[in-house]
């Protein structure tokens, strides 16, 4: 029984890659986490919008927060990411961690600041 549910998970995660898509179209994201409000950041060489790689903004501890993914932003998929800021705008912090995001744009993720762990969810739009 034990193999069985082991095969299943891993097929359902390995299923659930080939069906996510490209998040497009979304300028800034909400959230409990960091950052509390985000901006999603224009790709500046050619002044279009593309797929969502990086995301930058202000968060709950009265400081600055970037948060970069390692792959665009893939919909229906885990997606890691690392992340540096400031708390109180001067004491910094960096992490590590992931994102599941659905179509509809909403997210739910954990990951470490430093070696504390945290959860978090939001929107993006």
């Amino acid at each position: 029984m034990k193999k069985f549910l082991l095969l299943a998970i891993v097929l359902m995660i390995a299923g659930s890659s080939c069906l996510g898509a490209p998040l497009t179209g979304k300028k800034n994201s909400i959230g409990l986490d960091h950052p509390l409000v985000g901006w999603f950041n224009p790709n500046y060489i050619d002044k279009q919008s593309g797929p969502i790689i990086d995301n930058l903004g202000i968060n709950y501890g009265l400081g600055i927060s970037y948060r970069r993914y390692f792959e665009p932003v893939q919909t229906n998929q885990f997606n890691p990411y690392w992340d540096a800021g400031t708390v109180a705008l001067i004491v910094p912090y960096l992490g590590i961690g992931g994102d599941y995001v659905w179509d509809s744009g909403f997210y739910f993720g954990g990951g470490l600041i430093w070696i504390i762990p945290e959860i978090h969810g939001g929107y993006f739009f």
